[in-house]
């Protein structure tokens, strides 16, 4: 089994996106999360306010952040809908938990993360940065054969002229 992390979550308006600020964070076990997809797993309320299942978000630590897609959340304890889950790695990366943390009787770590909806360029940004390089090779070179395509349709049509 892998490691992944449920994170207490408070919600706030930005703009127009909605942006939840992620207050703590507890282990969990998931095999799913380290398939094609890196996922974050939202409590279904969540998820209808943050766009639905298969919506892209971006979490940040307020100097870094990562792109996710995000799924909905079976009930579990302590799992509520201020909370979600996160694979091990992104906390990693994202430098939200430290072995020097206390849990609490409830085993969660203090953290201090954001989540929200994901721009366009941040969808682009999460497949070309993909942590799977399975997954993030051929999309970066689906991306790159797609503007080489657009360059030359326009050459094309500069050469009618």
């Amino acid at each position: 089994m892998l490691n992944a992390a449920y994170l207490g979550v408070r919600q706030q308006r930005k703009g127009t996106l909605q942006m939840y600020e992620i207050d703590k964070l507890r282990s969990f076990s998931s095999e799913h999360d380290y398939s094609s997809f890196s996922v974050v797993r939202i409590h279904p309320k969540v998820i209808n306010q943050i766009g639905g299942r298969n919506t892209w978000v971006k979490i940040c630590n307020g100097s870094h952040c990562v792109y996710r897609l995000a799924l909905g959340a079976k009930s579990s304890k302590g799992f509520t809908h201020k909370s979600m889950e996160i694979d091990y790695d992104s906390c990693v990366e994202l430098g939200a938990v430290s072995p020097q943390q206390e849990k609490d009787e409830n085993n969660f770590y203090p953290c201090s993360l954001s989540l929200e909806r994901a721009s366009l360029t941040g969808k682009m940004f999460a497949h070309w940065h993909h942590p799977n390089p399975a997954y993030r090779a051929p999309m970066q070179l689906s991306i790159v054969s797609f503007f080489l395509g657009v360059v030359g349709l326009f050459l094309g049509i500069l050469g009618y002229a």
